[in-house]
């Protein structure tokens, strides 16, 4: 599966998501995406204020039902990671 990470400027996220998955092309903005190449796209933003309003642009802008947009923040995206992280240390070895 081929897929980008769109960062709005939000490094942090990438940063943390880049190591995990050193094949997602990574992006600024949408506007530099040719969506058609990827079979799913990440899209990351603070909540609130000017940053949100263009994560919530970007929505509108790619909705359609051949692609999966995936929508983060870094409070949500740390909680997953943690979460998955409990899931993989809590499993029994034998």
């Amino acid at each position: 599966m081929k897929f980008a990470i769109v960062s709005f400027g939000l490094r942090d996220i990438v940063d943390v998501v880049l190591p995990l998955y050193p094949q997602a092309d990574v992006f600024n903005s949408l506007d530099d995406v040719n969506i058609e190449e990827y079979d799913f796209i990440v899209l990351t933003s603070e909540l609130g204020g000017e940053e949100g309003e263009r994560l919530i642009s970007a929505m509108e802008s790619v909705a359609c039902e051949d692609l999966i947009v995936f929508c983060t923040t870094a409070t949500s995206l740390n909680g997953i990671l943690r979460s998955r992280n409990q899931g993989f240390s809590g499993r029994s070895h034998r």
